[in-house]
């Protein structure tokens, strides 16, 4: 991409704070919000309540339990828009009467970018960067019940500017064995911005989000629905001229998932997010604007997971992670 193109990109990422189309412009650190983890991100993007998660999606609900995720590791490379990328790593460890601590880095890169001076003549080059450490832990604190809480330690780099941060994400989930049934609620990303880039603090988004999940008994299939950002209301796009209606908003605040589970190797999964098709449908013609899938493949020991979201006229995002227990 020619540097004068990144360089109007990376303009519009900082005005709508890395995602080129966000709500709320005074909100720093947004890259959190991204999806990491390639099995939520085929489903909507939000959900809560997931039933055979990763490692990733504890960090969308740190209260998610799975014992097969001792000493399991993997690996995501998120391959996002104008050629912006994250490379992912999380490990999982049980500690016995403790729970199952998750450790993640995450690294997005927005690419090299050219500084110039007045006269239009290039004197630095430099790369955009954010990057953020987590550390979540989950324990069962009633027969099914668990509870968790995830730590975000962030750094954000704009050539010689810097900021640092740190949130925090705690939630709830609930498993019905019997009706194949669980339930999910989060408070994410509450926290706050140590030092800015010009002196001036922002704040950090915070979602509320509750999801249920099932599956149905004599199919194999399983659907979720999430509630999200049920801290904000009416949720807005820049698009629209007046307050949404009551139907329209309520819309917007669901996502909605499906999973066909053919056998414990093969899941196709596909997801719808009202939003995000709101915020970025071009409305010029017939596109797939929030709408995802994905696909989820075992080979021996390894868990491949491929995820891909439209973004209409804007490009697909991408993701794909192997994971792997030593």
């Amino acid at each position: 991409m020619p540097k004068i193109t990144k360089l109007l990109v990376l303009s519009i990422s900082l005005l709508f704070p890395l995602q080129l189309f966000a709500q709320e412009n005074n909100s720093v650190f947004q890259f959190l919000q991204l999806q990491t983890s390639p099995r939520l991100s085929a489903i909507g993007g939000k959900s809560v309540s997931f039933q055979q998660g990763d490692l990733f999606s504890t960090l969308s609900n740190p209260a998610y339990y799975d014992s097969s995720f001792h000493n399991q590791a993997q690996f995501v490379y998120f391959n996002h828009l104008a050629d912006a990328g994250m490379s992912s790593l999380a490990y999982g460890y049980a500690i016995e009467n403790i729970g199952l601590l998750t450790t993640h880095l995450r690294y997005m890169n927005y690419g090299e970018f050219s500084g110039y001076d007045e006269l239009g003549n290039v004197v630095s080059e430099f790369n955009v960067y954010d990057l953020a450490l987590s550390v979540s832990l989950s324990r069962e604190i009633i027969k099914n019940l668990f509870a968790g809480s995830s730590v975000n330690f962030i750094r954000s780099s704009i050539q010689h500017f810097q900021s640092h941060g740190a949130t925090l994400t705690m939630g709830l989930y609930y498993f019905i064995p019997t009706e194949d049934l669980s339930l999910g609620f989060t408070i994410q990303d509450i926290g706050t911005q140590f030092d800015s880039y010009n002196g001036t603090r922002e704040n950090i988004k915070y979602q509320i989000n509750l999801g249920l999940t099932k599956r149905l008994k004599y199919v194999p299939f399983r659907f979720t629905i999430t509630a999200h950002n049920l801290q904000k209301w009416p949720l807005e796009t820049i698009y629209d001229t007046k307050r949404p209606d009551i139907g329209t908003d309520l819309l917007r605040h669901l996502s909605f998932g499906g999973e066909f589970l053919f056998s414990q190797s093969f899941i196709f999964r596909f997801g719808l997010n009202k939003f995000a098709a709101d915020e970025i449908s071009t409305n010029s013609r017939l596109d797939f604007s929030g709408s995802s899938f994905g696909l989820g493949l075992r080979i021996s020991r390894f868990m491949i997971d491929f995820s891909r979201v439209s973004y209409s006229s804007l490009g697909n995002q991408l993701l794909l992670s192997i994971s792997t227990r030593f």
